[in-house]
């Protein structure tokens, strides 16, 4: 493709001090955002022509995360208005350059510097997943209004194409295409309510109003090993979903309501997690008990004495169900991590030390489970679930301890037959110089 040296100057910055000329348009509408990793040529010159840098003579790209101040201002702020495949001469002064030291000795103090830069490809990908391994991958397109992000119960406007990937694509392709299973446009959404998916609500939920993002989700996140076929979704197959969040209604928040009026929003988002986790949605309901705690979590909005009584009690009530739903999805750290927080609240808590004593046994971390549990049996001692557990934790270290010694036995044996082989006399050798005949 030509380039056009003739192509008009776009003011980047309000003062002036950072131009764009488009010499090479780019393909596409997306363009990379803060943190994404960039793949870019240059050559850098000063006014009068004079090279002072260039990626092209040394053969070599130039890579950085964008937006860091890994780079000089005028890059940060210039690349990220690039498409892939475009050509730009930035032209950045000496505020959004090297200043007022500028850079010796290639770069004289206030210098107002020209870079050619081209951009080959970026990756935007970020991992929103709540474990962190890579679930759910989110790519920019277009960024947001404000700070403001969705959460449960929020009403939000959204469209939304799905797409299956092929199963060749790359986990690290941000741009693999795929056919489309689902199509909607303005659809009118409540976080919570159950009609997305809950990863999807996921997706949302690091979404701000007016962005438009690329969402990949492994199929762990998606419809798993069975797939959907009224969706036609095949078994293990990784989505993408290209996601518009067009408008949201934040949901009530804590602040708007007195007292008695946080202690009966969170008992509902209680009670309504409890459906959820009856019916199996452990995702949902921890999102409703986690909603809850939100409305009691300050305790300075309760006054001493019944009031803030009723609202810690409820509180470490929503932290015990987060780690029951925890314990169904065998999410020992987070079990440990709500039951915690319980005992923060009471620490001669039963159900928290329970939980906590079969999460640390799980962890093989049998000293720590062995002292929960025991804690839990001196406040009911006729529970037959503390006693089983238990059981289980000195199980677990009687077959340990067997195995250790097993090992140590063999090895011992192993070092005695050496000690006796290298120990056994020699026969003497013959007048002949050769062994004796028996």
């Amino acid at each position: 493709m030509a380039t056009d040296s003739s192509a008009p100057e776009i003011q980047l910055s309000g003062d002036s001090g950072l131009k764009k000329q488009i010499l090479r348009e780019g393909q596409g509408e997306r363009r990379p955002t803060t943190g994404s990793e960039v793949v870019v040529h240059y050559v850098g010159r000063l006014l009068d022509g004079t090279v002072f840098d260039s990626s092209r003579d040394r053969n070599d790209y130039f890579t950085f995360n964008l937006g860091t101040g890994s780079v000089i201002k005028g890059w940060d702020e210039g690349i990220k208005t690039m498409r892939k495949g475009e050509l730009a001469l930035l032209t950045c002064g000496p505020d959004y350059a090297y200043g007022k030291r500028g850079s010796p000795p290639k770069i004289p103090p206030n210098a107002t510097l020209q870079f050619e830069v081209e951009l080959f490809s970026w990756s935007s990908l970020k991992d929103i997943s709540e474990r962190k391994d890579k679930g759910i991958m989110k790519a920019e397109v277009k960024q947001g209004e404000g700070h403001e992000t969705p959460k449960d119960e929020a009403r939000c406007v959204i469209n939304l194409v799905g797409k299956v990937l092929p199963a060749d694509a790359s986990e690290e392709d941000e741009e693999a295409d795929g056919e489309v299973f689902e199509r909607r446009e303005n659809y009118e959404v409540v976080i919570g309510e159950g009609q997305l998916t809950r990863s999807l609500e996921k997706c949302l939920e690091n979404m701000r109003q007016g962005e438009h993002a690329t969402f990949v989700l492994a199929p762990r996140y998606a419809y798993g090993a069975a797939g959907d076929a009224s969706l036609k979704v095949p078994p293990n197959a990784r989505l993408r979903y290209d996601v518009e969040l067009v408008s949201m209604v934040s949901p009530q928040e804590p602040w708007d309501l007195d007292a008695n009026g946080k202690i009966h929003a969170a008992e509902k988002r209680k009670n309504e997690g409890n459906e959820l986790f009856k019916q199996g949605k452990h995702d949902r309901a921890i999102a409703k008990y986690r909603r809850g705690t939100s409305f009691i979590d300050a305790d300075h909005s309760f006054q001493q004495g019944d009031e803030l009584t009723r609202a810690h009690a409820l509180k470490a009530t929503l932290y015990l169900n987060i780690a029951a739903c925890e314990v169904s999805r065998k999410s020992w750290d987070d079990v440990i991590e709500n039951c915690n927080q319980a005992l923060k609240l009471g620490a001669n808590n039963f159900k928290a030390l329970l939980r906590r004593g079969k999460a640390y046994n799980e962890r093989n971390e049998w000293d720590l489970a062995k002292q929960d549990l025991k804690q839990a049996l001196e406040l009911d001692p006729a529970s037959a679930d503390a006693k089983r557990e238990l059981a289980a934790v000195n199980k677990k270290i009687a077959d340990h301890d067997k195995k250790d010694r097993q090992a140590y036995s063999g090895m011992f044996e192993r070092m005695s037959k050496m000690e006796q082989k290298e120990t056994k006399p020699t026969p003497a050798p013959s007048a002949a110089g050769e062994s004796s005949d028996k």
